[in-house]
């Protein structure tokens, strides 16, 4: 029986079969289908701006292992309900960029998660697992004029 490793996600039918001798019958088996899911690393490492200014901020989505860029997938940012949380959609390098506006100064903690994750990553129970990334948004006071 030779078997090698899937070089992309998704489903694939396996077929095997016996041809047969002169002790035992051929067979071959159904065709069950079986689905190659993707790991993946999100990395987020927060930003550091003024209050009332827009920050960029950006996560980049790779594949496991390898780190090859995953492009085209929508990573979440979430501020811990200070702000709304946005969506960034990473581009041909895996990198996912929003610009949020904090209204006060402080430290805040933020998250960013890979959102489509049913063709990328299960378990071995086949549960889905979100990828995630928490860093801190630093906010500094607007400077004063005067």
């Amino acid at each position: 029986m030779n078997f090698s490793a899937f070089a992309t996600r998704g489903a694939y039918t396996i077929n095997a079969s016996f041809a047969g001798n002169s002790t035992l019958a051929a067979s071959s088996s159904n065709t069950p289908t079986v689905n190659v899911y993707q790991r993946t690393s999100l990395v987020f490492s927060g930003g550091t701006g003024a209050q009332g200014s827009p920050i960029a901020l950006s996560a980049t989505l790779t594949a496991v292992p390898g780190d090859a860029p995953i492009s085209g997938e929508t990573v979440n940012f979430d501020y811990s309900s200070v702000i709304a949380a946005q969506n960034g959609t990473t581009n041909g390098s895996g990198v996912a960029t929003v610009s949020a506006t904090f209204p006060l100064a402080g430290v805040y903690p933020a998250t960013a998660s890979f959102s489509n994750l049913a063709g990328f990553y299960a378990d071995s129970a086949g549960n889905l697992l979100p990828t995630t990334a928490t860093a801190n948004v630093t906010v500094n006071a607007a400077p004063t004029l005067g």
